[in-house]
């Protein structure tokens, strides 16, 4: 027996907004740091802004980070969990495996990747054998994926490899400041635009499986519109 769908599209839309929140605030933070290269020393922005509100901004970009994260992890979980309800529990791992495998380490260098591009290729076979109409006019590959993961990585590593001692990320420390600055920069637009089609284009699906499983439902239900036998004497 299939398990029902649970909603889906609430989780994209809180996921989007605080992705989008985050790429706001990163985009004030590289202003700063532009301004910062041009200017040198004589441009601290400490000396500007109390540093009280500098820490609010912290705790503030750190809030939205996380719930931005959170609300991503969610959707991620529900639209495997929706997917797999639809086929019959036949992918390779449960919804749970979705939300722990980020933080799992060398783990989460591939099995997020592997579960995503499973719930795009797995949804596209159950479309095409259900003979969907609407999905056979545009069907949708697995190309924004890989090229999403790619950068989920390169950006990953730009953050993670530092050289000893030193705070400055590998990037600045094998380029100039500008360079690194504009590699980051440009990452960071990718990444961020990438990810929100991610979402946007697997939740076009979403409203087919759901289509799909009204269709199911009202095969089984069958109810005849109007009475078969008269009431009436």
């Amino acid at each position: 027996m299939l398990l029902q769908l649970k909603p889906n599209r609430q989780r994209a839309k809180n996921a989007i907004t605080f992705i989008w929140i985050v790429f706001a605030l990163n985009m004030l933070i590289i202003l700063f740091s532009i301004i910062q290269l041009i200017y040198g020393e004589s441009f601290d922005i400490r000396k500007i802004i109390d540093k009280t509100w500098l820490l609010s901004f912290d705790l503030i970009y750190l809030s939205v980070y996380v719930a931005s994260v959170v609300t991503f992890i969610q959707w991620f979980r529900r639209a495997y969990y929706n997917l797999n309800a639809r086929i019959g529990n036949t992918l390779s791992r449960s919804d749970g495996w979705v939300a722990g495998s980020w933080f799992i380490p060398f783990v989460n260098l591939y099995l997020p990747f592997k579960l995503m591009r499973e719930m795009y290729e797995e949804t596209d076979k159950y479309l095409v054998s259900r003979g969907n109409e609407t999905y056979k006019a545009e069907r949708l590959g697995t190309g924004d994926v890989y090229t999403w993961w790619t950068l989920v990585i390169l950006y990953t590593v730009k953050f993670s490899i530092t050289s000893s001692g030193t705070k400055k990320s590998f990037l600045t420390i094998v380029t100039n400041e500008y360079i690194a600055l504009a590699i980051n920069t440009i990452l960071f637009i990718l990444l961020t635009i990438l990810t929100i089609i991610v979402i946007q284009n697997y939740s076009k699906l979403e409203l087919l499986l759901v289509e799909e499983e009204v269709k199911d439902n009202n095969m089984k239900e069958n109810y005849p519109t109007e009475p078969t036998t008269s009431l009436e004497k």
